[in-house]
């Protein structure tokens, strides 16, 4: 797609929310759509890039975090893969491509449920929250180091993207062994004390 530029419009650079952004450009695309060409730096990798939208009521800086956002939920897949074994499709109609996409998102939100009630009970995986902020905080230590700033919607925005492999191993055992609540929850304390 050849995009013509057309123009730059005024954007806060001093707004928190576009740390990181490099550059707003209007361009002209496909069938003379008029889009946003965003160049984005990431504070941390250095790595850069460019987003491009129709959306142009929205602060630069919270598109890109937008598309943080979408990045976040391909990483939701990721533990179906990795942790739970889910390697391929179960079938190869749309219907059953369907319907364990929504299967998917169905355990997704159950385990969520399952983290939620667990907090509510005063069980909750510590460890995994400190070494999360301990990370962080390097991150934001290093690009402080280079002159750069972590986005105001980042920093305010922490929490985990994918359920830790502790809580989905406790959840298949207590399956395994038939365990209610009240006698499953001990062995995650537990397990969330000692690893």
């Amino acid at each position: 797609m050849k995009l013509a530029l057309t123009g730059t419009p005024a954007w806060d650079r001093a707004d928190p929310v576009n740390a990181g952004i490099q550059s707003v450009e209007w361009v002209f695309g496909i069938a003379g759509v008029l889009l946003w060409r965003i160049g984005y730096l990431e504070p941390v990798s250095g790595t850069e890039y460019v987003f491009l939208t129709n959306e142009m009521t929205l602060r630069p800086g919270l598109i890109a975090f937008l598309y943080k956002l979408r990045w976040d939920v391909e990483k939701v897949f990721d533990p179906l893969k990795n942790k739970l074994g889910e390697q391929q499709a179960w079938a190869n109609s749309p219907t059953a491509k369907a319907t364990q996409g929504q299967l998917i998102c169905l355990l997704h939100n159950l385990l969520l449920i399952v983290e939620a009630r667990l907090k509510a009970d005063g069980i909750e995986n510590t460890a995994e929250m400190a070494r999360k902020q301990k990370t962080f905080t390097k991150a934001q230590e290093f690009a402080a180091a280079l002159g750069r700033k972590i986005p105001s919607p980042v920093v305010a925005l922490q929490r985990f993207t994918q359920h830790s492999v502790k809580l989905l191993r406790w959840l298949r055992s207590s399956f395994a062994d038939r365990l209610d609540w009240d006698a499953a929850t001990p062995r995650l304390r537990v397990l969330y004390a000692t690893l």
